[in-house]
């Protein structure tokens, strides 16, 4: 899927995606999820963005209270989240 170029780049996401090759790079498949969660945290946070770890969103349809959202990690700077998934 191309880009859209009436959309600009967001660097917080630009970043956090970086970071993320970066520590999949390093560590390789196979490795439980709290592992990649832990570097990435690792990777970010040196480079100047606050992270926050299990990050809950309320979420509400209207007035009807659905639940919680949990964000494995929630990156200070922008609107990006990420799950970090290791592709096996």
């Amino acid at each position: 899927m191309p880009l859209n170029p009436k959309i600009p780049p967001n660097a917080v996401t630009y970043d956090t995606i970086g970071a993320a090759m970066r520590v999949h790079s390093r560590l390789g498949p196979g490795m439980k999820e709290r592992h990649y969660q832990r570097d990435l945290i690792a990777e970010i946070r040196p480079a100047g963005r606050p992270v926050e770890e299990e990050y809950f969103v309320e979420l509400w349809d209207g007035e009807v209270w659905l639940g919680r959202l949990y964000l494995d990690l929630l990156v200070a700077g922008g609107a990006s989240s990420v799950k970090p998934s290791p592709i096996c």
